[in-house]
């Protein structure tokens, strides 16, 4: 059985079976699928297989669906593929098989970047530069 993968974000490493029926995600209580995101519309999106398919529809959310960095239609239903990403809110989610090992090194590794310790190696470099002789005034 496929399952959604929640990569990132205020739930991340969470998943959920995706069965045959719909399965809606969003930050109201009612969905299936939960996320604690304030850029998640209350009822977000929707997912459902048809046979080996999955489709997604964006339920009119105010802050949008992305599939594959693209910008989806709101209401409009597409077909997705196995591990393609999907971006609500803050959210990164896929769907793949149970137990993907793709899905748990994602995650693992994003928890990884994200426990990444505040050091010198992780401040932000700036470029000095010197005037140039001839410029100068």
């Amino acid at each position: 059985m496929d399952r959604v993968y929640v990569l990132n974000g205020p739930n991340a490493g969470e998943s959920f079976a995706l069965e045959d029926t719909p399965v809606y995600i969003g930050r109201s209580t009612d969905n299936h699928v939960v996320l604690e995101d304030r850029f998640v519309s209350r009822k977000h999106l929707k997912i459902r297989r048809e046979g080996d398919r999955c489709f997604v529809q964006d339920l009119c959310s105010k802050n949008g669906t992305y599939v594959k960095g693209q910008l989806t239609k709101p209401g409009e239903e597409i077909q997705i593929e196995m591990r393609q990403f999907i971006t609500l809110g803050v959210n990164l989610i896929c769907i793949d098989e149970q137990d993907s090992a793709f899905a748990r090194a994602y995650i693992e590794t994003t928890r990884a970047l994200n426990t990444w310790e505040e050091g010198e190696h992780n401040k932000p470099f700036l470029m000095k530069t010197r005037p140039n002789a001839e410029n100068r005034e």
